[in-house]
C-alpha cells in the first residue's frame, strides 16, 4: 500500500516530497549531524523550538539513543549488507541518519507526527540519491487496525508524541494545541508484503506505550524479524493497555532479553513476563530475538 484511504496519506516520494500546505505550515533548522559509529557528517533538520532531541543534537551533533544501533546491526557476526532495518517511531530521523551514515542498511521508517515527518523529509531531501534510494518513509503510526487518532506531543519533548493519549514525561510538561494533529494508523502487514521479504534483520520500536498495537498489526511480517529492540516504559504502556507487550511478543515466537543500560550489544537474562519496574521513570531496554538466529 502506498497511500491511505481517500489519499489521507502517501508514501514519501523523494523526487517531490513536500506539499504546498506543509511548506506553508512547518519549518525546521538545518544542523550538523555526526554519526557516532562512522563519524560521517551530514545536515539534519531539527525543530525551531527548544525540545529534548533538538537540544541534544545542537549540543552533541547526534541523539545518544541511536549510538548503539550500528553495533546491534552487525552483532553476532552479521555482515553489514543491504538487509532491512525498520524504525517504528522515527521522530525527526536521528536514528535513521545514524543507520544511513554508518551502515548499508535499507531502511523503512514510520512516523505519524506531521511536524516530525516534515523534518525527516527536509533532511533526506538534502542528501544524495544514493541515500534517498535506501529509505522508505511512511507518514503513519503502526497499530492493530487501520484508523486515525489525535497525536499529542509534549511541548518540550517531541519524542513524547502519543497516539490517542497525553501522558507527561514530567509534571510540568504541557500538551499544547498547536502540536496536536490527526495521525493515520495502519497495520504493518498492510504496508509490507511478508511473502516478498527474505528477512528483517533489525527493528527499533519506540512508540510511547503504543507498542502492543504495533505488534498486533505485524501479522506474518513478524515471522521475518530477527531482532526487535524496545523499552518497557510502564507508565506509557499502562496508559495504552500494553503492559503485556512481552507476552504478546512471546506468542509471536520471540525470546525476550534484558539489554542492561542499552549501551551494550550483549544480551542479558531472559525475560519471561512483565519486567519488574520499581520507579515510574524506570524504562528497561529489552530485545526480542527470533530463536535460532
Amino acid at each position: 500500500m502506498n497511500h491511505g484511504p481517500a489519499n489521507s496519506w502517501s508514501l514519501v516520494d523523494w523526487s517531490n516530497p513536500f506539499s504546498k500546505e506543509e511548506e506553508e505550515k512547518f519549518s525546521c533548522e538545518m544542523m550538523s549531524f555526526v554519526a557516532a559509529k562512522s563519524g560521517q557528517e551530514a545536515q539534519i533538520c531539527v525543530h525551531t523550538f527548544n525540545e529534548v532531541i533538538t537540544d541534544a543534537i545542537k549540543k552533541e551533533q547526534r541523539w545518544r539513543d541511536c549510538n548503539i544501533l550500528p553495533d546491534l546491526w552487525t552483532a553476532n557476526g552479521m555482515v553489514d549488507n543491504d538487509s532491512l532495518y525498520i524504525d517504528i517511531g522515527a521522530n525527526i530521523g536521528s536514528c535513521v541518519m545514524e543507520m544511513l551514515l554508518s551502515t548499508k542498511a535499507n531502511i523503512v521508517a514510520f512516523e505519524p507526527h506531521p511536524m516530525n515527518v516534515y523534518n525527516i523529509k527536509k533532511t533526506v531531501s538534502k542528501l544524495g540519491k544514493e541515500y534517498q534510494d535506501r529509505i522508505l518513509l511512511f507518514p503513519v503510526g503502526l497499530g492493530s487496525t487501520q484508523s486515525s487518532s489525535t497525536i499529542f506531543s509534549g511541548h518540550d519533548n517531541m519524542g513524547n508524541s502519543q497516539l490517542g493519549a497525553a501522558i507527561q514525561d514530567w509534571g510540568s510538561q504541557e500538551f499544547r494545541e498547536h502540536l496536536q494533529f490527526t495521525a493515520y494508523i495502519e497495520r504493518l502487514d498492510s504496508l509490507l508484503d511478508a511473502s516478498k521479504i527474505d528477512s528483517i534483520r533489525f527493528v527499533k520500536m519506540d512508540c510511547q506505550g503504543f507498542e502492543c498495537n504495533a505488534v498486533d498489526g505485524m501479522g506474518a511480517v513478524a515471522e521475518k524479524i530477527n531482532y526487535l529492540k524496545f523499552e518497557y516504559a510502564k507508565k506509557f504502556l499502562t496508559a495504552q493497555g500494553c503492559t503485556d507487550i512481552v507476552s504478546r511478543l512471546k506468542k509471536l515466537g520471540f525470546d525476550v532479553f534484558h539489554m542492561g543500560d542499552g549501551t551494550s550489544t550483549k544480551l542479558g537474562r531472559e525475560v519471561f513476563d512483565n519486567p519488574p519496574v520499581t520507579h515510574i521513570y524506570d524504562t528497561p531496554e529489552l530485545m526480542a530475538k527470533r530463536p535460532g538466529i
